[in-house]
C-alpha cells in the first residue's frame, strides 16, 4: 500500500500536476466593435451537473487563469459538496486532458475522473469573454472514489454546465526571469525549463516548469510550506515528455516499490514571493523508469493561496477550538462570498453574501445572508436559528470579521454552538 499521508489522495496529487504542466498562450480579447452594436446581456452565473438521479446546482464559484491553466471551484452551500475542474487551456475548444474532481462531503475522499492509468471526460470551453471576464462551458465524466479498499462502483457525471462564470486571471508567468531557472537532469540529458511558476498554500507547495510547444514539464508538489528538506512520503513528482496524461513518470511506483525521492527548500523570499531548492527523485511509468537528478529551481515566482499566514478562519465548536486554515473553501459568485471550513468530524459553512462592513443577526430576514450551518461527520445539516456576524473589514478582495451561532435538530433542541469565530480571507 502507498502511504501519502500529505494530501488526502493521489488525485488531489495529481490535479496539481496537471496545473503546472501546462503553460499555453494568453487568452486574446475579442474586439466586438459594429454599427448599431447593442451588447447582448448575460445570463446569471451558473454552474450544474447530473449524477446519481440528481442535479447538483453550484451555490458560488471561484474561476482563476493562471500560467495557461483554468481552474474552476463550485461549491454547494448546503453541504458543502465541491467540485474542481483543472482545464489547460484558457480558450475555447474542447480539453481530454483536464482532471475533474466531486467531494461529495467531509471524509476527505473524493470521485475523479482518473483510475490510476487513464483520465476519462473532457471539459469544453464554448465562450470566454475577456471583456467581462467570464467563461462558459460543458463537461462530463466518469468519477472513481478515491479509497479504492472501499470498492465503491463508479459514477457518470453528465450534463455538466457552466454559465458566465467570473474568472480571474494573470498577466505574466515569468514575472522574475531574469535571475530566475528551473532544471533537473533526466537520464544525464539536462532538462532547462522555458516556463516556471510556483504555489504556496493549503499547507502545500507547487512548483511546476515546461519546455518547448510539445507540452513537456516537470512538476512537484511538497507537503509543506516552509524551508527545510523532504522525503518520498511527503513528497510528489511528475514528469510527461508531451503533456500526456497517459504518458507521466512519477516518484510513486505502482508496482509497490520503494523510492529515493528528495527535495529541500533552501530558500523562501517573501519579500519577493520566490522559492528556491534543490531535488532528486526516481520516476516510474509501467514498467519503465527515469532517473532526475541534480534538480534545481532558483528564484521561481510564487502565488500564494488559502492556508497562507494572511489567511485565518478559526472558531469553537462545542468548546473546543479548531483551526480550519488547512481545510478552508472560499467561493464567490456575484461578488456573494462563501467560507467553509472542515474539521475533523464536521463542516462549519458561512455565507456572507454581499454584505459590507457591520453588525448582522443570522439567520438574515427571511433566511438572507448571513447564514450558517455545521454538518457532522454523518452529513446530516443543522442550520443556524440564532447568532451574530461581524464584518470589521472588506476592501480589496479581502474581508475580515468574527461570528457565532447556535444550530437545532428538527425537535428545536440546540446541539452544536460555534463561538469565537473569527475569519480574513481572500475572495
Amino acid at each position: 500500500m502507498i502511504v501519502m499521508k500529505r494530501i488526502k489522495s493521489l488525485s488531489t496529487l495529481l490535479v496539481l500536476i496537471v496545473t503546472l504542466g501546462f503553460i499555453s498562450c494568453d487568452t486574446e480579447p475579442v474586439d466586438p466593435v459594429f454599427l448599431d452594436y447593442e451588447p447582448e446581456v448575460e445570463e446569471p452565473a451558473s454552474f450544474q451537473v447530473d449524477f446519481s438521479e440528481q442535479t447538483y446546482q453550484a451555490t458560488t464559484t471561484t474561476v482563476v487563469m493562471e500560467n495557461g491553466i483554468t481552474t474552476i471551484a463550485a461549491v454547494r452551500a448546503s453541504d458543502g459538496a465541491v467540485f474542481t475542474l483543472v482545464v489547460p487551456g484558457t480558450t475555447a475548444g474542447t480539453y481530454s486532458a483536464s482532471v475533474i474532481a466531486y467531494a461529495p462531503g467531509i471524509s476527505g475522499n473524493q470521485y475523479t475522473n482518473m483510475d490510476g492509468t487513464n483520465i476519462s471526460g473532457a471539459v469544453t470551453f464554448t465562450a470566454v469573454n475577456t471583456t467581462n471576464n467570464t467563461i462558459s462551458g460543458t463537461f462530463s465524466f466518469t468519477g472513481y472514489w478515491s479509497d479504492a479498499s472501499e470498492n465503491l462502483p463508479s459514477v457518470e457525471f453528465t450534463n455538466g454546465i457552466f454559465i458566465n462564470l467570473p474568472f480571474t486571471s494573470d498577466t505574466d508567468p515569468n514575472p522574475n526571469p531574469g535571475n530566475s531557472s528551473f532544471s533537473v537532469d533526466i537520464d544525464d540529458e539536462t532538462y532547462i525549463a522555458d516556463n516556471y511558476a510556483g504555489t504556496i498554500g493549503n499547507g502545500l507547495i507547487s512548483i511546476g516548469g515546461t519546455r518547448g510547444t510539445s507540452g513537456e514539464y516537470v512538476a512537484l508538489v511538497i507537503n509543506a510550506t516552509t524551508v527545510g528538506t523532504y522525503s518520498n512520503e511527503d513528497l510528489f513528482f511528475g514528469y510527461s515528455s508531451d503533456g500526456d496524461e497517459d504518458n507521466v513518470y512519477s516518484n510513486i511506483d505502482f508496482g509497490g516499490g520503494e523510492n529515493d525521492a528528495q527535495l529541500t527548500i533552501t530558500q523562501i523570499d517573501e519579500a519577493n514571493q520566490t522559492i528556491s531548492g534543490t531535488f532528486s527523485f526516481t520516476g516510474y511509468l509501467g514498467g519503465n523508469s527515469k532517473s532526475f537528478t541534480n534538480g534545481q529551481f532558483t528564484n521561481i515566482p510564487y502565488t500564494t493561496g488559502q492556508g497562507t499566514d494572511e489567511s485565518e478562519f478559526m472558531a469553537t465548536v462545542d468548546g473546543v477550538a479548531v483551526d480550519y486554515i488547512d481545510d478552508l473553501l472560499v467561493g464567490t459568485v456575484n461578488n456573494q462570498v462563501t467560507i467553509a471550513g472542515v474539521g475533523a468530524d464536521h463542516e462549519i459553512n458561512l455565507f456572507i453574501g454581499t454584505l459590507g462592513v457591520g453588525v448582522y443577526s443570522i439567520p438574515g430576514d427571511n433566511f438572507s445572508a448571513p447564514t450558517a450551518s455545521y454538518t457532522d461527520d454523518n452529513d446530516v445539516e443543522y442550520n443556524a436559528v440564532s447568532g451574530t456576524l461581524t464584518i470589521t473589514e472588506k476592501a480589496g478582495g479581502w474581508v475580515s470579521g468574527t461570528f457565532e451561532y447556535t444550530v437545532q435538530d428538527e425537535a428545536g433542541n440546540n446541539v452544536h454552538t460555534v463561538t469565537n469565530g473569527t475569519f480574513n480571507v481572500e475572495y
